[in-house]
């Protein structure tokens, strides 16, 4: 089922929100957008600290593409794929988008199961949001705003636990946490 528009234009919104300086206020644990500048704060009280500037431009966009030089990166389908480092799904984001990509979006099976060798029985965050934390499956969709075409999401998934998703240990989907520090796979064309 395809994301309304106003569903689309919020997850929108987050990913550019995430990209903003942090704000000194907390946040809930599950809430959908980071604050506007300062540290976020986890559901267990501790603080994140704000994500580093990766685009080394004083104007905050992102690089032009570098290649795939990464260590450990890999290309398939054309595009190219690295792991970054345990952070909130709001650091990943900034993160990917400063090295010229976006947390990855997954089309098809082959591509799905290709995402799954860069962490092996561990979570990882990809690109795909809700704006709110929600038990419908049509509530979540591709940061990049791509259509979802597969559905991967693990038994009982969503389950309303959170708006970010991330592979399970077995590589499924399940909605968590935004604030949960996981390692995230981007994805650049």
């Amino acid at each position: 089922m395809a994301l309304g528009s106003t569903k689309l234009l919020g997850i929108l919104g987050v990913v550019l929100a995430a990209c903003a300086p942090y704000s000194a206020e907390p946040i809930a644990p599950d809430s959908p957008s980071p604050p506007a500048s300062g540290p976020a704060t986890t559901a267990d009280s501790e603080t994140s600290p704000s994500p580093p500037d990766t685009t080394g431009q004083s104007n905050g966009t992102p690089p032009a593409n570098t290649g795939c030089s990464e260590a450990g990166a890999k290309t398939f389908g054309g595009h190219c794929y690295f792991k970054v480092g345990s952070m909130t799904s709001y650091e990943a984001t900034a993160e990917c988008i400063g090295r010229g990509g976006h947390l990855v979006t997954i089309n098809t099976k082959e591509e799905h199961d290709f995402a799954k060798t860069f962490s092996p029985n561990a979570h990882m965050w990809i690109g795909m949001m809700a704006v709110l934390p929600s038990k419908e499956e049509s509530d979540f969709g591709w940061v990049t705003g791509e259509p979802v075409k597969l559905d991967a999401w693990a038994r009982d998934q969503p389950n309303g636990d959170g708006a970010c998703v991330a592979f399970d240990d077995e590589g499924a989907w399940i909605d968590h946490s935004c604030t949960t520090k996981y390692a995230a796979l981007c994805e650049r064309e």
